[in-house]
């Protein structure tokens, strides 16, 4: 991992694209972000700003770990056309572990 990391955080209302550098957050913080793993909720303070994209993005000056997942959400992928594949749809599966079921479809 270099010096910028890009990342996206995602609730019911929607997804928005999170940009780390190592300057703006400082090289302690920075191997925090190294840690960051698919399911963990941060909470982060930045300007907004524009990628070349278009993308909306926070360029993040401080961020807080507020807990840690301590098991791998069952996210799917998401295609061009913003579908996802692969994620908890087993009937049976979504009944037995429903905290699994209403993180994934909230």
């Amino acid at each position: 991992m270099g010096k910028t990391t890009f990342g996206h955080l995602e609730d019911r209302s929607g997804k928005i694209q999170v940009y780390f550098k190592v300057d703006a957050v400082g090289p302690e913080q920075y191997e925090v972000v190294k840690l960051l793993d698919l399911g963990d909720v941060i909470g982060v303070e930045g300007p907004l700003f524009r990628t070349k994209t278009g993308e909306i993005t926070v360029r993040v000056e401080r961020f807080t770990l507020l807990t840690k997942s301590l098991r791998p959400l069952p996210l799917g992928k998401e295609d061009a056309e913003g579908k996802r594949h692969g994620e908890l749809s087993d009937p049976e599966l979504r009944a037995r572990q429903r905290y699994a079921d209403l993180a994934v479809h909230a």
